[in-house]
Parts: structure tokens; C-alpha cells; sequence
């Protein structure tokens, strides 16, 4: 008689590069805005910044995942408006509007950043995410093609052409990489407001 399965009525629309998930229940619609590729699911309701839930698609790869810390990132620049810093520490975590941006006087192209990690693949979010503004996706740069290097190795450079998408796209390195590794900007998505270039989180599976 204690039935633990319920059944929710959800819509899925899609509006300014975003979807957003909408769930009625008992006549209460909560709307969340949602990121998802074959590996990632993560919702984002309207009072925080973090996620509410996110989610690996095998548990015993979502061990192996990692996000970056402060000390494993080396950015080219970064942008400052007034006290925000939007540096490249932002990018260990999936928290909204806490991309990095970069600081250059140009659209990005040539911008960089070097990861010291030990990855098999690695993943990319692009762009200025945020619940309340997300118009601010388009109205700023995204990265359409980037190369990827390896500083200490001898390993052939990758270049790879990115969606003009916020959801996470995976980028698989021939093997398993222990060392810096550089991501560097080869071209762009331009913004229909601003010369700024946004990524706003690269995690990373081992």
C-alpha cells in the first residue's frame, strides 16, 4: 500500500540556446534549466548557483571523475569587472555565472589554458551559463574550435571542433594523460554583444 513510485507531468521546452525541465506536481510547477549529453545530466533551479542535482551516467565511472582544483589551472588572462574576477579557478566546478572569461583586448582566439591532470577524457562547457540571465550565452563569445596540446609529451596535437552548445561536450584523448595539457582557442562563436570568450567548466574523467 505504500507506494514509493510516483508519477510527475513534466513539459521540456526549449528557449535561448537553453532547455528547461518543467514538473507539475500536485499543481506545483518547479522549472529547472537543463544541461545533458550522453554522460551528464544536471539541473539548475532558480535560488542557487550550484547544481541541484547532477548526475554520471555510470556509477562507476562518476569515481573516476574529477574536477579541477585551484592549483592544476594556468590561464592566459582573465577578466576583471569591478570586485569578479572571472578566473580560471571557475572552472572545477558546474556553478552558474562563474565562467572563465578571458581578459584580452581581442575575441579570444589565441587565449589559452594549460590543466595538469591525469585524464582519459576530458569535458567542456561552453559559454556564460545562468538561470536568471540566459541570454548572456549568445551575447558573449563561445569556443567553436580549439587545440589541444601536450606540453610534456610528444603526443600529436588535437583539434577539435566544438557545438555551439552549453551542454557538455567530450573530448577522448587517444590515452590515459598524466601532465599539463593546453587548450588552446583556434576560433569562436562570436557574441551579439560582447568580444568576450566564456568556458564555464571543464571536468574531467580518469
Amino acid at each position: 500500500e505504500n507506494d514509493v513510485c510516483k508519477t510527475y507531468n513534466y513539459t521540456l521546452e526549449k528557449k535561448e540556446n537553453f532547455e528547461w525541465l518543467s514538473i507539475n506536481n500536485n499543481g506545483t510547477k518547479k522549472t529547472f534549466l537543463l544541461l545533458k549529453s550522453e554522460e551528464f545530466l544536471i539541473l539548475y533551479e532558480s535560488t542557487r548557483k550550484e547544481p541541484f542535482f547532477w548526475g554520471f551516467y555510470s556509477f562507476r565511472k562518476l569515481e573516476l571523475l574529477s574536477f579541477l582544483k585551484k592549483t592544476n589551472v594556468t590561464t592566459s588572462s582573465e577578466l576583471q569587472e569591478n570586485k569578479t574576477i572571472y578566473s580560471g579557478d571557475s572552472l572545477g566546478n558546474l556553478n552558474l555565472e562563474s565562467p572563465w572569461v578571458e581578459g584580452s583586448k581581442g575575441d579570444g582566439i589565441g587565449e589559452y589554458i594549460i590543466l595538469n591532470i591525469n585524464a582519459s577524457e576530458v569535458f567542456i562547457l561552453s559559454g556564460f551559463i545562468s538561470y536568471q540571465k540566459p541570454y548572456l550565452y549568445e551575447q558573449n563569445n563561445r569556443p567553436k574550435k580549439i587545440k589541444i596540446s601536450f606540453p610534456e609529451s610528444n603526443y600529436q596535437d588535437i583539434y577539435f571542433d566544438l557545438a555551439d552548445t552549453p551542454n557538455p561536450q567530450k573530448i577522448t584523448l587517444k590515452e590515459d594523460y598524466n601532465g599539463k595539457l593546453k587548450i588552446e582557442i583556434i576560433d569562436i562563436y562570436k557574441g551579439s554583444k560582447y568580444s568576450d570568450l566564456c568556458i564555464s567548466s571543464i571536468p574531467y574523467l580518469h
